[in-house]
């Protein structure tokens, strides 16, 4: 019996003593959607069956916060709706934000425009509307999928006459994404993330995308020229996820090799959050999700 607990006792040791062989991320980083906050009761959006508990987001954020700030993240990124409806909101958001240790990173989302203009990125200290990084030879695109569309721009805009075209053009062909919540990019940023993708495929450097819409699979959240973005991911064997906010309960699908991921909204519920922390390995990605957010790990393809 002596001899039994002798040996259980020098496992223990062996092991305290012993490095870990478990493989450590070349980085990791946090990620959020769909804040969303207000000062308003909560709502009921028949059209999604789903909830809004606005003034639940500021005690979830905080706790989103202190997680992000325990571990060693390379960033923190949000996909999109820190606000629901009005510009005063983001006073309450943006105090929360700057308790984040590592730097943010910032996806604008159809509700971060309620004046139909770009205050959003003075609130949120946004130099681009759309933008890339790199880390660890990792290359993080950042799209604006609002670019185009109705709610960003005044009614006398061209942008805003084009998104009356692709809102046409979508019911015209019954698309289920012909929605005004919607948006577009344009040809500009078309041609800059081509641009972007084949530096990043000319550098061998893994590619992931976030932005605010979906653009797979089809359904009623798409950016309006979803078919134009696709076409560039398609080109590129480098590209391994789209992130993206909007769609608040949150969807996963596979395409031609590349991981499409919808996060959950986290003003979805009224105590239950939703965020997640990414880590990267050379092969795949691990995330860990926390409250509502589902814990995946996605494999990464061969570039070649």
């Amino acid at each position: 019996m002596l001899e039994r607990i002798l040996r259980l006792i020098m496992t223990v040791i062996i092991f305290l003593i012993i490095p870990s062989k478990l493989p450590v991320p070349l980085l990791q980083f946090g990620m959020f959607t769909d804040a969303q906050y207000c000062d308003c009761a909560p709502e009921y959006i028949p059209s999604y069956q789903s909830h809004r508990y606005f003034l639940a987001t500021p005690a979830k954020m905080t706790e989103a916060v202190r997680t992000f700030n325990s571990r060693p993240l390379a960033f923190t990124i949000q996909l999109g709706d820190t606000i629901d409806r009005d510009y005063q909101s983001f006073s309450k958001m943006i105090p929360l934000y700057q308790q984040l240790k590592s730097p943010r990173y910032d996806v604008l989302g159809n509700h971060d425009f309620p004046g139909h203009n770009n205050a959003a990125m003075s609130a949120l200290h946004m130099e681009h509307n759309y933008y890339t990084f790199v880390k660890q030879n990792i290359r993080f695109i950042v799209l604006d999928t609002n670019e185009i569309s109705t709610y960003a721009h005044p009614k006398t805009s061209t942008s805003y006459a084009l998104a009356q075209h692709y809102l046409t053009q979508a019911k015209n062909s019954a698309r289920p994404y012909a929605l005004e919540s919607n948006g577009a990019v344009s040809s500009r940023q078309l041609a800059w993330l081509n641009t972007v993708l084949k530096t990043a495929k000319t550098a061998r450097q893994p590619v992931i995308l976030f932005s605010h819409h979906a653009v797979y699979p089809l359904y009623k959240d798409n950016v309006l020229n979803r078919e134009k973005i696709l076409e560039l991911i398609d080109k590129y064997d480098n590209v391994q996820v789209y992130f993206n906010g909007h769609t608040h309960n949150g969807k996963y699908h596979v395409r031609k090799g590349v991981h499409y991921v919808n996060l959950k909204g986290m003003v979805e519920t009224p105590d239950q959050n939703a965020y997640s922390i990414i880590k990267l390995y050379d092969n795949h990605m691990q995330i860990d999700g926390y409250g509502r957010e589902v814990t995946r790990t996605l494999q990464f393809r061969k570039i070649y």
